[in-house]
C-alpha cells in the first residue's frame, strides 16, 4: 500500500507539459543522433594486359553517361575516389569502370556511404577518354565577379566544354566558354543546377553534374550618424554636412518634414548651408536614401541666435526739433497712441519693441520634463499674450544657467496669446535652472543608463523548463531510493 502511495504522485508528474517536454527532448536527441550519409568510396589496383598499369593510368566511373566520379593511379597502380555530391544515381545501379578509355571487366554496385574495393582489368591498354577532375563548384554572390576553370585529363587534346542542352541552365550573367571557364557576374540570388561535356579530339566525352548557389548582395543597414547640429547667427553663413554610415552609395538627402531657419536649405549631398534672417528655433527630419532603395531618417533641430553686433534701429524722439516759440515748454505732450517707443537690452537679454498701446505679459514657463537622460531634447514652453491696444512684438529669450540659448520674436495682435516653445539639448548629467525675465524653472540630466529603480528580470521559459526538468530528476532519484528502501 505504501508504494502504491508513493506512485500516485509520480504518475501525476508525467501529464501535462511535462510529457510534451520529454518527448520534444526525445525527438531532438534522435533526429541529432541521426548521421549523414557520406558518399561512396571507392580503392583498388589496376592491371593492363596482365600487368600493373604503374602511374598515369586514368579510372573513370559511370552509371551509364553520368561520370561519378575519376582518379589517376599513382605508381603503385592504385587509384581511389570519392562519387561526387553532384551525381545521384539510382541505388543498386550498375557502375561501369573505364581504364583509359577501355572499360573492365569489373563492375560495382552503387551503395551510398560504403567503401567498396574493386580491382580493375582491361585486355587492352586503350586510349584514355578525358576525365573531368573538378567535383564541385563554389557559390557566387550577386554583383561579384566570379570566374572558375574547370580541370580535366587524360584523351587527346584540345578539349572542348559545353552545357549540355536541357540538362540545366548557368547562373543569370554567367557563361561556360569552350575552354573550361565559367565567367561573369551573377545577377540573380538562387542555386541552379546544370550538366557540362567535356569533349576531346577523338571525339570522347565526359559529363558532369554541378550546382552554383548564387546568394544575395550582403548589404549593411544604412544609418544617419549626425545626431545634433551647431547653432548659427543671424546674418553669419552657416554650413553643415550631414553624415552616415552603411548603404550602397551614392546617397540622397531631403528634408522629409519640418522645415528649415528661413535663409537655410539643404542640398541633395547632405550640406545644410545659407545665411540665416531670422532668430528662431527649428525642428525638422531629414531622409536618406541609398541605391539599393534602403533609407533612414532622423529628426535634428537648429537654433538660430539673433546677433548682438548687429545694432538696433534708433529709437524715434518723441520730441520735435525745434518747438514753436507760441508753444510753453512746459505743456504736456499729447501722444498719439501709434508712437513707438524701443527698449534695447544688453546681448543675451529679453528685448522688446512694441507699441506704446500694447502690452505683453509672460507666464507659465515650463520645462516640460523634470528629468531626462543626457543627450534627449527637452521642450521649454512659455505662454505669451498682447494685453494692448494694438499690434505688437516681443523678442524672447530662453537662458540655461544664466546663458542665452534661443530666441525668438513674436508679433501678436490686440488680445492674442500663444505658446512659444524651444527644443534644447544638454549632454552632461546636472540641474539646469531655466529663465526667461522675472520667471524660472528647472530640470534635471541624469546619466544615461542610470534609473532610480530596479526589478529583477522575470526567468525566461527556458529557465523555468530547467528548474522543472532538475526537480523532476530529484524527484525520479528520490523515488527510486524510497523503492529500494521498502523492497529492502
Amino acid at each position: 500500500m505504501k508504494l502504491l502511495s508513493v506512485k500516485r504522485p509520480f504518475q501525476l508528474l508525467l501529464t501535462g507539459s511535462m510529457i510534451g517536454v520529454l518527448l520534444s527532448l526525445t525527438t531532438l536527441s534522435f533526429a541529432l543522433a541521426q548521421p549523414t550519409t557520406p558518399p561512396q568510396i571507392f580503392y583498388g589496383t589496376v592491371t593492363i594486359v596482365g600487368a600493373p598499369s604503374g602511374a598515369g593510368a586514368t579510372v573513370i566511373a559511370r552509371v551509364s553517361d553520368i561520370q561519378l566520379g575519376s582518379a589517376i593511379t599513382d605508381d603503385r597502380s592504385l587509384y581511389t575516389f570519392s562519387v561526387s555530391s553532384n551525381a545521384s544515381p539510382a541505388a543498386s545501379s550498375t557502375i561501369d569502370f573505364y581504364v583509359n578509355g577501355v572499360k573492365a571487366a569489373e563492375t560495382a554496385t552503387y551503395n551510398p556511404s560504403a567503401i567498396t574495393e574493386v580491382n580493375l582489368t582491361t585486355s587492352s591498354a586503350g586510349t584514355a577518354p578525358p576525365a573531368i577532375l573538378t567535383n564541385s563548384l563554389p557559390g557566387g554572390t550577386i554583383g561579384t565577379a566570379y570566374s572558375q576553370t574547370l580541370q580535366a585529363s587524360g584523351g587527346t587534346s584540345p578539349y572542348t566544354w559545353s552545357v549540355v542542352s536541357g540538362s540545366g541552365n548557368l547562373p543569370a550573367g554567367l557563361s561556360l566558354s569552350s575552354s573550361g571557364v565559367i565567367t561573369g557576374t551573377p545577377t540573380t540570388a538562387d542555386t541552379y543546377s546544370f550538366r557540362v561535356q567535356l569533349s576531346d579530339s577523338n571525339s570522347q566525352s565526359s559529363a558532369a553534374t554541378y550546382s552554383i548557389a548564387v546568394s544575395p548582395l550582403e548589404t549593411i543597414s544604412l544609418n544617419i550618424t549626425t545626431s545634433s547640429l551647431p547653432a548659427g547667427t543671424v546674418g553669419s553663413s552657416y554650413s553643415q554636412s550631414l553624415t552616415s554610415s552603411g548603404g550602397t552609395a551614392p546617397y540622397s538627402w531631403a528634408l522629409f518634414s519640418g522645415s528649415l531657419p528661413a535663409g537655410l536649405s539643404l542640398s541633395s549631398s547632405g550640406v545644410i548651408s545659407g545665411t540665416p534672417s531670422n532668430a528662431s528655433t527649428k525642428t525638422f527630419t531629414v531622409r536618406v536614401n541609398d541605391s539599393s532603395s534602403q533609407y533612414s531618417s532622423t529628426t535634428l533641430s537648429i537654433t538660430i541666435i539673433a546677433d548682438s553686433a548687429v545694432p538696433s534701429e534708433p529709437t524715434p524722439s518723441t520730441t520735435p526739433a525745434s518747438t514753436p516759440a507760441s508753444a510753453p515748454a512746459s505743456t504736456p505732450a499729447s501722444a498719439p497712441a501709434s508712437t513707438a517707443t524701443t527698449s534695447a537690452n544688453a546681448p543675451g537679454q529679453a528685448s522688446a519693441t512694441q507699441t506704446s498701446a500694447s502690452a505683453f505679459a509672460i507666464s507659465d514657463l515650463t520645462a516640460g520634463v523634470s528629468s531626462t537622460t543626457a543627450g534627449n531634447q527637452v521642450n521649454i514652453s512659455v505662454h505669451v499674450t498682447n494685453n494692448g491696444k494694438a499690434q505688437g512684438s516681443k523678442t524672447l529669450v530662453v537662458k540655461i544657467n544664466d546663458e542665452g540659448v534661443a530666441q525668438e520674436e513674436v508679433v501678436l495682435e490686440p488680445g492674442e496669446s500663444k505658446v512659444v516653445s524651444f527644443a534644447v539639448t544638454k549632454n552632461t548629467p546636472g540641474i539646469y535652472k531655466v529663465s526667461m525675465e522675472s520667471l524660472s524653472t528647472s530640470f534635471e540630466v541624469k546619466a544615461e543608463g542610470s534609473s532610480g529603480n530596479s526589478r529583477a528580470e522575470p526567468l525566461s521559459q527556458e529557465t523555468v523548463m530547467a528548474i522543472l526538468a532538475a526537480g523532476f530528476a530529484a524527484i525520479v532519484v528520490l523515488l527510486v531510493l524510497i523503492i529500494k528502501k521498502y523492497r529492502g
